[in-house]
This record gives structure tokens, sequence and C-alpha cells, in this order.
């Protein structure tokens, strides 16, 4: 069967087991109901099922252009001779083709963008009764040829709030993002400095600093798209208070730009969208402030009920530090580590809490409920928690996890001091027993060419077994996502042999044009398997607007997915 007709056919599988009650046109000869003409949408029971696919056409010199393809069903069989019956409204950032039956059933349209952005589409279908469906396809600056069509993610996980720290279960049925009802951009303008129209990296010195950005919120904090948010640190106007209740800081006395942020869980839907948020924090007093990131996520070894969670974290009240030279004197902080937990999916996760130490400015302090368990990674020499452990990510070959990735993305951040501090590079910590998570860890920094020299940096890995997702930018290339091909063998010897690792491709890039509408940012990104097929989630940014004094970019961070071909 040619590959064409087979994919056709899988479309009409599709339609009929989703098709909705309805009466209709019958082919092949058979009777019609006295007085009904085949397929005519002016009768009044003709209401076709309508099922939507959205497919990128490769263009050489241009943006990829998107091919709609809309399937009609009518009492279990195609609906034919309807095109004229269909119409597609779009952005005038869009042009589109009329719709043309190309097979039984089957009418496509063609939509040609002119810049790179999230965009909406409804196809609506004007029956007895109308009706239509939305959908949002983005348009990247560039696409590897193995994958399909990028789409924003549907349901209630992107809103005006700050999407980010992207992570999808293996089987696809949760997805979890990192959420702040704050401007992205507004963590950047804090750090520039005053004389361009920042912050300079301090709130309240000289002057205070005030910009929309970093005063007010913005997105939801309430069901339904956020259950259960901390609100503490904000005012009912929507404005941020600059307090900390765990750290006994009053309103308006914090210098740092501190914003409330939590991890959401989201149930996929027989829809394919994904809705049911669940919130997983830390509870300190309120704040949202001692959060972890960079969440990874696997089934239970098993267990029908749970999952294994990894986190990276720097705890408050974290005391434990590096021994450099082995001689038995602390030389640094351990800063970020890796921690994980067991737990069901679905309800709200209280990951403990931190409690106000009863003096200002002090650490909060963790009590009981802590629920968290730090990776036994070495606190001697450099191949443990030295640096910092960020976005890390779990594999597993069988019972156990076999081995942690994990980048460095914060050493500059946090100034990280001695050997350990990697400066933008990825690592893989190899489990050389059976034990998770307190085992004998062996670190490798990954070599060229995954790895290279600065000013590139190579962040947020995610590992297949034979591929190796990550995001990489440098000073000059806006962060992408690229994969290296693995052939090695799961073992510390064979993890740093340059030979075994592919020169990496771009699998996603945004565009370098910054205009209002254009994705200029992405990464994050995490693969799963649904429906018999491999989607990688991803996060990506689009341009809201700017800010006159500083020039920076109002930057919307969104979720996003893609099929493999």
């Amino acid at each position: 069967m040619k590959q064409k007709a087979k994919a056709k056919l899988v479309v009409y599988a599709a339609v009929m087991v989703s098709a909705m009650a309805i009466s209709g046109c019958e082919q092949n000869n058979a009777a019609l109901p006295e007085g009904e003409p085949c397929c005519d949408p002016d009768f009044p029971e003709f209401h076709p099922s309508m099922t939507i696919t959205m497919s990128r056409l490769p263009q050489e010199s241009a943006l990829d252009k998107v091919r709609i393809s809309v399937a009609l069903l009518h009492r279990d069989s195609p609906a034919t001779e309807a095109s004229h019956y269909l119409s597609l409204t779009h952005s005038g950032d869009l042009s589109s083709t009329a719709f043309v039956e190309t097979e039984y059933g089957i009418y496509e349209s063609v939509v040609t963008p002119s810049r790179t952005g999230e965009f909406e589409v409804t196809v609506t279908h004007e029956a007895a009764v109308p009706h239509s469906k939305t959908l949002h396809p983005l348009v990247l600056a560039d696409v590897h040829e193995d994958w399909g069509q990028p789409m924003m993610v549907e349901g209630l996980v992107n809103t005006e709030g700050y999407e980010d720290g992207i992570a999808i279960s293996p089987n696809g049925e949760y997805l979890f993002t990192q959420y702040s009802p704050a401007y992205f951009s507004g963590l950047i303008l804090f750090n520039f400095a005053r004389e361009d129209g920042g912050c300079g990296g301090d709130r309240l010195s000289p002057e205070r600093c005030t910009h929309p950005w970093i005063d007010n919120t913005i997105g939801p904090v309430s069901a339904p798209e956020r259950p259960d948010f901390y609100t503490t640190r904000i005012n009912e106007d929507g404005t941020w208070r600059h307090n900390s209740v765990s750290w006994g800081m009053g309103d308006d006395t914090l210098n740092l730009f501190s914003v409330s942020n939590v991890f959401y869980g989201f149930k996929r839907q027989p829809d394919g969208s994904y809705r049911e948020p669940f919130m997983i924090a830390f509870d300190d007093e309120g704040d949202g402030i001692s959060s972890p990131f960079g969440l990874s996520v696997l089934p239970d070894f098993g267990s029908s009920d749970n999952y294994l969670l990894a986190l990276s974290f720097n705890a408050p009240d974290d005391t434990e530090s590096v021994d450099f030279d082995d001689n038995g004197t602390a030389d640094a902080e351990s800063l970020l580590d890796i921690y994980t937990l067991q737990s069901a999916l679905g309800d709200p996760i209280n990951l403990g809490n931190f409690n106000y130490s009863g003096t200002p400015g002090t650490p909060p302090q963790r009590d009981s409920s802590f629920g968290l368990t730090k990776v036994g990674f070495s606190d001697v020499g450099i191949e443990g928690i030295a640096g910092t452990q960020g976005n890390p990510h779990l594999y597993r070959e069988s019972s156990t996890v076999s081995s942690i990735w994990t980048d460095d993305e914060y050493d500059d951040i946090y100034e990280a001091p001695g050997p350990g501090n990697d400066h933008g590079e990825l690592s893989v910590y190899v489990n050389l027993t059976d034990t998770y998570p307190s085992s004998n860890w062996q670190k490798v920094v990954l070599p060229a060419p995954v790895n290279l020299a600065d000013p590139s940096q190579e962040i947020q890995p995610f590992f297949t077994g034979t591929e190796l997702y990550f995001t990489r930018s440098d000073d000059t290339e806006l962060p992408a996502v690229w994969m290296s091909k693995y052939s090695g063998t799961h073992t510390q010897a064979d993890f740093g042999n340059t030979a075994l690792w592919a020169t990496p491709v771009k699998v996603l890039a945004a565009s370098s044009d910054q205009e209002v509408g254009n994705i200029i940012a992405i990464g994050e990104p995490t693969v799963g398997t649904i429906d018999g097929d491999e989607v990688m989630f991803f996060v990506y940014g689009v341009v809201r607007g700017f800010d006159e004094a500083s020039g920076l970019a109002d930057i919307n961070m969104q979720a996003g997915y893609v099929r493999r071909k």
C-alpha cells in the first residue's frame, strides 16, 4: 500500500471512531432516505463530524507552509462535494487557499505565513448547524526534516504568565510546567544596568526601581488554570508586595526581584489537550520562593500508581558543603542539588514545609514534612555535588535509574566557586550499582561534539538511550534545540568517548527577527510516546511588545509540541 493512501486510511479510521451520532450520506449507490440529497449541507439532518490535521510543508528559501486537512464524515461515510461549505479564518499575517477536495471526504487548504509565530486558525463547516474547531500551529525559523508541524499545547497549560521547565511523562499522560504570574522579561530587565533602563540587580539601591514588568503580575492565579496558587505575596490590585513571609521581610523590603513560582501538572484528555491542573510545590509560608526547577518524571518501577520525580533545588537551610581536595575541610557550598521523591499524580503535591525562623532575613527552616531525598552524589572532589546540578533527566534501562543527566546552567548566576564550575556544560552521572537514590555515582562531563568551548552553552539535556536532545546557544546564535546521536554503551567510558557522539543537528530554531508576534526563543526539549508516536514538547518565547527604555522584548513563554514523522 502506498504511504499516502495508508495515511489517508488511518485518517478515515480515526474519524469513524470519533464520529458524532449523526445521520447522513450513503455511498456506493446505497439507498438514501427519501427526499435527502447526498451530503446536502442544507438538509436539516446533515451534521458531519470534522477531524482536522495539520502538516508542515518544507520550503527551501522561505518559512514552511502549513497544510490543513479536514476529513468530513457523514453517517460513517466520507462527506463529498462539500468544499464550498468549509471556511478558514486566521490573522492577517497568514494567507490561505480555498479548500479543495483531494480525496473522498478529504479537503485541504494551504496556509502561507509572513513571519514566525503562534497563530490561531479556525475551520468552520457551514452545515445546517454550523460547527468549528480552532487550533494553534507554530511557525518556526527552522524544523528538522524528521519532525512534523509544531503546535501549541491546547488546554489549560498556556497563559499570559510564565510557563517554563516543561517535562512530559514517558507515556504522555502527564505534562508539567513551572509557572509564575510574572513577566519573564522582568527577570532580565532586573539585571540590566540602570543607565540602560534596568534595575542594576538591586531593586532598592541607589533608589527604588519601578517598572511594570517588575511591579505587576500577569496571568491567572486561581482555577481553572492555576488552582491553589500562592497569592500571599500579591496585592488585591495584582501588584507584587515585594515581601517574604518565610524570610520575615515586610512589604517592599526585598532588594531582589523574587517572584512566586511553582510547578503544575496537567493530565492528557481524550482530545489531546492537557487539563486538570494540580500544583507541586513547597509550602514556604505561601511565598512560593523556595522553589525547585527542572522536573523529570518516570513511572515508578513495579508500581501502577506512583511516579518517580527528580528536581533541582537549592534548599535555603541546606548546610552541606563540598570538600574539593578531600582534606576534611569544607571549601564551598553545594548550591543546586538533585532531589527525588515517589508520588501518585493528579492531586496537589506538597513537597514539604519551610517555616519562618523567627529572625528577619534568615533562611526558613524545613520541618518533618520535607518529602524529598537528596540523590547521593559525592561531596568530595569535583565529580559529585560541586558546582550546580540543574535540569535533571532520569534515564532508566531496567528496574532502577541507571543515569542522571544534568547541566550547570546556574554556575555563573550562583558564581559557583572552585573547579566544580563547568560553565555551560552537560554531564551524566552513571549509576555504578543497582540502588537509587543512594548509590555510587560517576560523573562524566560530555565531550565534544556535544559540549563546545565558551561562549557556546549547552543546557537542558534529555536522553532517549540513542539520542541526546539539548538546548544550545552562544554569543551570536539564539537558543535552539539540538540532537546528537549516540552509538555507545551506557557506561562512563563510552559516554566520555568523543567518537561515539555524532555531530549534533539542529532540530528546532527560533527567529532572530525581533518583531511583535515572532518566536525568538526555544528550548527545554522533553520527549514522550503518545499513540505510538514520538512527541517532543518544548518551550518557546513569543514577542508581546517592547520596553521603550531598555529596548528589551516582552517575551511570553509558552509550551509547544511536535510529532516525529
